[in-house]
């Protein structure tokens, strides 16, 4: 979302604690946000999500130790002791739903942190990886998620090396080589050159809408504007479905299948 209030923040923990309520998944859910707002997202999981167990792992090297020794796992020793972290032990339960914590730890850390199976990250004002170059960037993909959802207020400023990095991050085997990205998508200009399949491709002669965007929900829309200058201006809108389109978009968010009852982890998000 290109905009700052729209409420993603309270959007996200319900997004989680229905998967929670509801049985789709018990987590661990990973929280990565500015240190600056990690008070805000914990009141909020507080107020929106009273039984979710919430850990906020922030401090200095002692205070985070002591989380690591108590906090993090119902078996004794599962993070050996001392000011380093270090992996946390194979097969031990652990004990908290949500972990909120800042960019600088989740590289300072990674040792313990990136022992954990994630079941779903969630990375707030997630313009932080447009670059793949970032230590960040570099980092988060080595732990081990099974799903991400992006979050970001900040518009990508007319560059698709920044979105090809944002889409690669959330899904690599689709989005592999950013030269073709861009050789395929760097001269549109107009919103029906977007949507047609006979000029436009991306591995086969897809639309960019139907193509590249279709993994992440049906209410993400794309339209382009030809700037005056050599660089495109980029815009993503979303809309609310008709009546008659709650359910799928209920389905989007949630994986569920109601017509066979079958559960099914969507895709990932970009928010």
């Amino acid at each position: 979302s290109d905009e700052m209030g729209l409420g993603k923040t309270i959007q996200t923990i319900s997004f989680l604690y229905s998967l929670y309520k509801d049985g789709h998944s018990k987590g661990p859910f990973l929280v990565s946000a500015p240190l600056s707002t990690v008070i805000n997202w914990e009141r909020e999981f507080e107020f929106w999500a009273p039984d979710f167990y919430v850990v906020t792992y922030v401090g200095d090297k002692e205070s985070r130790q002591v989380i690591r020794d108590h906090e993090l796992s119902y078996d004794q020793g599962a993070v050996r002791g001392g000011p380093k972290a270090c992996r946390m032990k194979s097969g031990c339960q652990v004990k908290f739903h949500v972990l909120l914590t800042s960019y600088e730890l989740i590289c300072i850390d990674q040792a313990t942190l990136g022992s954990i199976d994630w079941s779903v990250l969630v990375v707030d004002e997630a313009h932080r990886l447009k670059n793949n170059q970032s230590k960040f960037f570099r980092i988060l993909t080595s732990y081990p998620l099974a799903y991400r959802l992006l979050l970001t207020g900040t518009p990508l400023q007319n560059n698709l090396e920044e979105l090809f990095h944002l889409l690669n991050f959330m899904t690599p085997e689709k989005f592999t080589e950013m030269g073709l990205f861009l050789s395929e998508f760097a001269d549109i200009g107009k919103e029906d050159q977007i949507k047609n399949e006979d000029t436009w491709g991306f591995k086969g002669k897809v639309s960019l809408e139907k193509g590249a965007f279709r993994w992440y929900g049906q209410g993400a829309y794309m339209g382009l504007v030809a700037d005056a200058g050599p660089t495109e201006t980029i815009t993503f809108t979303g809309w609310k479905l008709k009546d008659s389109g709650l359910g799928n978009q209920k389905n989007v968010l949630t994986g569920f299948t109601y017509n066979t009852g079958d559960w099914q982890f969507g895709p990932n998000f970009l928010w």
